[in-house]
C-alpha cells in the first residue's frame, strides 16, 4: 500500500473497490392508470321470481267428441208382390172414389202444365171417351198390348200364348171383361210385364211409365191408377211432364203432341184430329 492510501484510509477510511451502479431509469412511456369505476353502476339483477303454485285441480280434458255415424243406405226398391196367383193382386185393383174429373181438376193441373184446360180435357175425351177412367165393375178401362208383352218377354211366350204374346200389334178385344182375361193370362206368365204391357184409365197412360211418379215398379203404379180418376189425371201430368210434351199441348200443336203422347202411328188413328176437334168442342161448350 502506498504512503498516499495509506493517509487517504487514515483520513477518509477504506475507499470502495468500484463506484456503484446507478438507479434504473424511469421507463420512457409511463405505466397505464388502472381503469377508472364506471359513472353509473350497473343495475342489480332482477329480483329472482319464484315458481307459480302448482293448480290445485288439475284443468279438465276437453270433450272426445266421436265421430258421426256413416249415412244410412239408402231404402230398397219396395219389393214386387209374390206371383202366387193372378187374382190374388188383380182382384184388388178396385176404385176407391167414385167422383168424375170435374172442370176445377182439369184446371188445376193446367195450370201446373201452363196450358188451357180445354187442351187436358180434350186428350181425356180422346183417350177414353165416354168410358172415362173406370168400368162398371170398378176396375180402371185397359188395353192390353200384346206386341209390348211380347218384347219385354223375350218373345218367350209367343207359340204358347199368341192372344197376349205376339210380335204383331193388335188383336184388340172389344170387352173391357175380355181385356181384363188377356192380362189375367199374361199376368201369370209375367206380372211385371203384364202390368207393365197394359195402359189404364181415363188418359190411357202405359203400365211402363211408373218411373214418371217415382215409384220403384208398375205394381205400386198401378195401383194408384185403379183408385180414383184423379190419381189418373196425376198419372197424365207426370207423362207430359217427364217426356217433355208441356209446350205442345201450351201451343196446342196436336200433331207433336200425339207423336210423343200415342208414338209414331198416331196419324193412321188420327189421334192428332181428334184431339183438336174435342178441343175445339170444349171451347164452344164448356163442362161443369
Amino acid at each position: 500500500m502506498s504512503f498516499f492510501d495509506a493517509l487517504f484510509r487514515l483520513v477518509f477510511g477504506s475507499r470502495p473497490a468500484s463506484p456503484p451502479a446507478p438507479p434504473p431509469r424511469p421507463p420512457a412511456t409511463p405505466p397505464a392508470p388502472p381503469p377508472r369505476p364506471p359513472a353509473t353502476p350497473p343495475a342489480p339483477p332482477p329480483p329472482a321470481t319464484p315458481p307459480a303454485p302448482p293448480p290445485a285441480a288439475p284443468p279438465a280434458p276437453p270433450p272426445v267428441t266421436p265421430p258421426a255415424p256413416p249415412p244410412a243406405p239408402p231404402a230398397p226398391p219396395a219389393p214386387l208382390p209374390p206371383p202366387v196367383g193372378p187374382s190374388d193382386y188383380l182382384a184388388t185393383l178396385r176404385r176407391e172414389s167414385t167422383a168424375s174429373l170435374a172442370r176445377a181438376d182439369f184446371e188445376t193441373v193446367a195450370g201446373r202444365l201452363g196450358c188451357e184446360w180445354e187442351a187436358v180435357a180434350a186428350v181425356s175425351q180422346v183417350e177414353s171417351g165416354p168410358l172415362g177412367g173406370f168400368a162398371a165393375d170398378g176396375r180402371p178401362i185397359i188395353l192390353f198390348e200384346r206386341h209390348l208383352f211380347s218384347r219385354w218377354t223375350n218373345h218367350q211366350y209367343d207359340a204358347a200364348h199368341p192372344t197376349v204374346s205376339n210380335q204383331t200389334p193388335g188383336g184388340y178385344p172389344r170387352s173391357q171383361a175380355d181385356r181384363w182375361a188377356q192380362m189375367t193370362e199374361a199376368y201369370a206368365l209375367d206380372p211385371e210385364a203384364a202390368l207393365q204391357s197394359a195402359s189404364y184409365g181415363r188418359f190411357q197412360v202405359l203400365g211402363r211409365n211408373y218411373t214418371n211418379l217415382g215409384m220403384a215398379n208398375a205394381h205400386l203404379y198401378v195401383s194408384k191408377l185403379a183408385k180414383s180418376e184423379k190419381d189418373q189425371l196425376e198419372a197424365f201430368e207426370g207423362f207430359v211432364t217427364a217426356n217433355n210434351l208441356r209446350d205442345e199441348l201450351q201451343r196446342k200443336d196436336w200433331a207433336g203432341f200425339a207423336r210423343g203422347y200415342n208414338g209414331p202411328g198416331y196419324a193412321a188413328n188420327q189421334y192428332d184430329l181428334k184431339m183438336a176437334q174435342a178441343y175445339a168442342n170444349l171451347k164452344a161448350t164448356p163442362i161443369a
